[in-house]
């Protein structure tokens, strides 16, 4: 998939509202030609290069964080194969440059998608799987037309103190509605996102609190090398983002178009956390 295609689909995510394009997952969209030429390489393979002491170093859990997209079962959805990443360290996933505004809102649209203040720092070989979105068909659609969906996004901390930031990042932010725009070299995304309520939920059959944040809608605007717009889409229909962190484990999951979000999200939560603690 060349860039303008991957920068396509990044704009067609922001309209649809995903966690993916709620932090800033352009570096997934960029993934390596040769991850995109082999794209079910495992996780495990791609330790060697992996900075020491980091979750990153530790295969088994990288390729048990890997098998939770296999493992995770939506009726009537499948996974959407142009939207699967490998698992990668939060380092390289959150490797672009954005802009939010209001400045104050950074914070919350971080941490909608997993991300923090440490990603580049102390965190940086934190494990983050891109699992992707499930859709009817597992075929994304063309163009913004609501569609009941799933994205899902996880990561293992190897600090649960800066696990345990992805709360206050939330709850604190005073936000209705953000903006965000990332940049390359040619061309570059801007996407408007409302929303009308943040708050700490308990949802049935969990141990620990989750984030609910209720998005109302979402816009974006895909712009060329010269300013030109190229593409623009907008969702009038809102959707629930839910942010769950339990120990060093951490889940992100938007749903829209489902009748009933919070069980649904509970379900997956727990289902993550059983995966995850089966090792």
């Amino acid at each position: 998939m060349n860039r303008s295609a991957r920068a396509g689909r990044l704009a067609r995510l922001a309209a649809l509202g995903a966690v993916a394009c709620a932090a800033p997952t352009l570096a997934a969209c960029e993934a390596s030609s040769a991850e995109e030429t082999d794209p079910s390489a495992s996780a495990a393979a791609m330790q060697s290069t992996a900075v020491d002491g980091g979750a990153s170093t530790d295969e088994e859990l990288a390729s048990r964080l890997e098998g939770f997209a296999a493992a995770a079962e939506i009726d009537g959805l499948d996974l959407a194969s142009e939207t699967d990443s490998p698992v990668t360290t939060a380092s390289e996933h959150f490797d672009e440059t954005w802009v939010v505004e209001p400045s104050a809102c950074t914070e919350l649209y971080d941490a909608t998608g997993l991300g923090t203040g440490d990603d580049h720092g102390a965190a940086a070989d934190d494990l983050v799987d891109p699992v992707g979105f499930f859709v009817e068909g597992g075929a994304m659609p063309s163009g913004s037309e609501p569609v009941h969906s799933v994205y899902v996004q996880t990561r293992v901390f190897g600090d649960e103190e800066v696990a345990a930031s992805l709360y206050p990042s939330l709850i604190e932010a005073d936000c209705s509605a953000y903006s965000w725009t990332s940049t390359w070299d040619d061309g570059s995304v801007s996407a408007e996102h409302t929303l009308d309520e943040l708050a700490e939920v308990d949802l049935e059959g969990l141990d620990q609190p989750s984030i609910r944040v209720v998005y109302t809608g979402a816009s974006s605007v895909l712009y060329d090398a010269d300013g030109e717009v190229v593409e623009e889409d907008t969702r009038e229909e809102g959707w629930n983002t839910y942010i769950h962190v339990e120990g060093p484990y951490a889940i992100a999951i938007a749903v829209g178009g489902e009748e009933d979000p919070d069980a649904l999200a509970a379900r997956l939560i727990g289902e993550f956390l059983d995966h995850m603690n089966a090792g």
